[in-house]
């Protein structure tokens, strides 16, 4: 195995890396490299280059605002979805080169300008986020357009410390069911249950940690 180190100190074989502090990275679906920095916004490295491009609020237009990128994952579509720190949700679309902002459909129901610490879309295409006020959904409604729905009600239900139920730190799809983990807690959640408002409270519990912050699941 042969492993590279890059960072804005070499400048070997990569260039155009301007952070250290790489929060996530993302391979897609043609084989390109998208990672996302607590500083510097969000790297694209195209299949084949060694190049890494940056976009940023200082070379989008404005329209891209978030310096920190938490999360990363590709749509149905191929679009490219962003989840930030206290900027809410972007999605690039690759065919045109474009930004979009999604501050309606995050505003006033959602999570927008809290900390969204994972996205990650399931099976039918629904996108979930995990963030610091909870689990959230969004899909598209009967008009085509997006729509979220919050899943803290029915998750608070069966945790005394409201900071176990709303603080979802990573998303892991398996099949119909996820494996969620949060701050003391690893526990499975079906989207069954997201659709009815209920959480498995025997199978959470049975999962549950007591002392525990977990940042990360696999599957093995």
């Amino acid at each position: 195995n042969h492993f590279t180190h890059i960072n804005t100190r070499t400048h070997g074989a990569y260039s155009g890396l301007t952070s250290d502090y790489i929060q996530t990275i993302f391979l897609d679906s043609h084989q390109n490299l998208w990672a996302g920095s607590w500083d510097k916004g969000l790297f694209f490295l195209k299949k084949g280059s060694t190049h890494f491009i940056n976009y940023s609020p200082n070379n989008t237009n404005g329209i891209f605002t978030a310096n920190t990128v938490m999360s990363i994952d590709e749509g149905p579509n191929g679009d490219i979805w962003i989840g930030s720190y206290r900027n809410g949700l972007y999605t690039y679309r690759p065919g045109t080169g474009d930004f979009a902002h999604h501050g309606d459909i995050v505003g006033q129901n959602g999570p927008n300008g809290y900390f969204i610490w994972k996205i990650l879309f399931d099976n039918d295409g629904d996108l979930w986020m995990g963030t610091t006020k909870g689990l959230y959904r969004v899909y598209r409604s009967k008009n085509g357009g997006l729509s979220v729905k919050g899943l803290q009600e029915g998750m608070q239900k069966e945790y005394d410390n409201p900071v176990t139920a709303n603080h979802i730190l990573s998303l892991k799809n398996r099949g119909n069911n996820f494996i969620l983990n949060g701050v003391g807690s690893v526990y499975p959640f079906s989207r069954r249950e997201a659709n009815s408002g209920e959480c498995n409270s025997k199978s959470a519990n049975e999962c549950s940690g007591t002392n525990t912050s977990t940042s990360g699941v696999a599957e093995d």
